[in-house]
């Protein structure tokens, strides 16, 4: 199953509630990204930078089916 795929949550609502849950202690300047190794999220508070990198999941993570007995085909890791 894809991460968070039974979720009714948009992307957009959930980026979204971080800025007002951040905004209310303070946080400005609000800035997201991610690639390939980790997604990312900045902001300052108190005239300070802070900054969360969380790793992603690699490609070779999603190779196995989640039994581990089986290879998934190339098009099925992206998929999962």
């Amino acid at each position: 199953m894809k991460y968070a795929s039974q979720t009714s949550v948009s992307v957009e609502k959930s980026k979204g509630e971080i800025e007002r849950i951040l905004a209310r202690y303070g946080a400005q300047k609000f800035l997201y990204g991610y690639d390939q190794q980790e997604a990312v999220i900045m902001f300052t508070m108190n005239e300070r930078h802070i900054k969360f990198s969380l790793p992603l999941p690699s490609k070779e993570d999603f190779k196995l089916t989640p039994s581990k007995k089986y290879e998934r085909h190339p098009d099925d890791i992206i998929k999962a």
